[in-house]
Formats: structure tokens, sequence, C-alpha cells
């Protein structure tokens, strides 16, 4: 049985997103970090965050393209370091960027990121 998105249940039991979601509802393990809604103040954009100390956070990014496309997932992605502090993600948006969002990086590699935010509009 494959699944609406068009992945089948064997890549969902071997996505570490999937495994970690379920073991922590199921079995009391670690939850996966939340990243809120970004918004773009003075240059920056940040994001609340929220996480459980039993996950560590391995790396934080703010993954961005310069493409102008609508569609985002056919463009090239770059990324640049961003920083974890006071309940917030934050990065600084380099000049050239059309679209950005925030991604966290655990320990035992899941990965999980704020909605895309648009920078083209004024």
């Amino acid at each position: 049985m494959g699944l609406s998105w068009g992945l089948s249940p064997r890549f969902c039991e071997q996505a570490v997103e999937v495994v970690s979601f379920a073991d922590a509802i199921l079995k009391g393990a670690p939850a996966l970090p939340k990243v809120g809604r970004p918004i773009l103040s003075n240059g920056s954009l940040s994001a609340s965050f929220d996480q459980d100390d039993r996950l560590p956070v391995a790396s934080v990014v703010l993954d961005f393209t310069a493409d102008d496309s609508f569609w985002w997932y056919s463009n090239r992605w770059e990324s640049v370091s961003a920083q974890v502090s006071d309940g917030y993600v934050r990065a600084k948006v380099p000049p050239t960027a059309k679209w950005a969002y925030l991604s966290v990086k655990t320990t035992n590699d899941a990965v999980v990121s704020s909605s895309i935010l648009d920078l083209r509009k004024p």
C-alpha cells in the first residue's frame, strides 16, 4: 500500500523523522524539536524553537535559494549557519535570497524545518 504523498511504507519505516515521531508518542522517547513560523525582521529570519533536551541539536542552518521560480523544489538551494538562543532560531538572510527557511538537525540525523518564506514580497 502506498501513501497519499507517494512514499512507500518501507520508506517511512526507515525515515529517521517518522521513527523518532512514533517513538516519542508510543515509547516516551525524546520528541523532535519544534520550529515555529519564520519571521523576517531587519534582514534576519527568526522562528520560535522548542526542543527536548534528551535529543540534542547537531546543527542549525538557514536554507535559501536565489532562484526566482515559484516551483521552489526545482531551485538550487544553499545553506548558511544559524544560531539558537533564548528559544529562537535566527540567521542573517543573504541579500540574494528569494525563498528561505530555517532547518534543525538533531544528533540522530532527524531534520525539522520551518515553513518556507517567500522573500520576494515587499
